[in-house]
């Protein structure tokens, strides 16, 4: 299953993506394992969002998103595929939990973004590209326009946590 099969249509976008001199199995591995201390500057970021509250640990960081109400739906070989109904736009947050891809496509309640996330791993060359990719669609104008000014302030720093992941995970995966 891939991000396609959870989310295939979306409002916005965001994808990064970086090569790892390491093989696709322990690419996967980085993947699943690159925690909080591997994440300094987005560690001060969620802090600043969550008011102070710790939001990563030394957990794997796939586990701590179930924090902020991001489910696994799909895990194999070439990557993971988390995903949840959010309110992010509020003070502090709200969330629904989906089981599913199917409940996460369904979802229709007014005044949510559906989102997902996904890290690949794709042999390349002698190593492999490493890429994560987030989409969010709201289920309605409301939320899109609740969402969409939330974004403008948000999406810079979330582009930065998407590459400092992705470093953490080269890092670890070429160790």
């Amino acid at each position: 299953m891939t991000i396609d099969d959870v989310l295939p249509a979306w409002d916005w976008r965001s994808a990064h993506a970086t090569r790892v001199a390491a093989s696709p199995e322990r690419a996967a591995d980085a993947v699943r394992t690159f925690n909080g201390r591997d994440l300094p500057v987005t560690g001060v970021l969620m802090r600043i969002r969550a008011l102070g509250r710790r939001t990563f640990d030394e957990r794997p960081t796939i586990e701590a998103m179930s924090r902020i109400g991001l489910t696994t739906l799909a895990d194999g070989p070439q990557g993971i595929v988390v995903g949840g109904v959010l309110s992010p736009w509020r003070l502090r947050g709200g969330h629904r939990r989906v089981a599913s891809a199917e409940e996460m496509r369904a979802f229709a309640e007014p005044g949510w973004v559906r989102v997902a996330a996904a890290f690949t791993v794709v042999p390349e060359g002698g190593g492999c590209r490493v890429a994560t990719e987030t989409r969010i669609a709201a289920t309605d104008d409301a939320a899109r326009r609740r969402f969409g000014r939330y974004w403008r302030l948000v999406g810079p720093f979330s582009s930065i946590t998407r590459r400092e992941m992705l470093a953490a995970i080269r890092r670890r995966a070429e160790a």
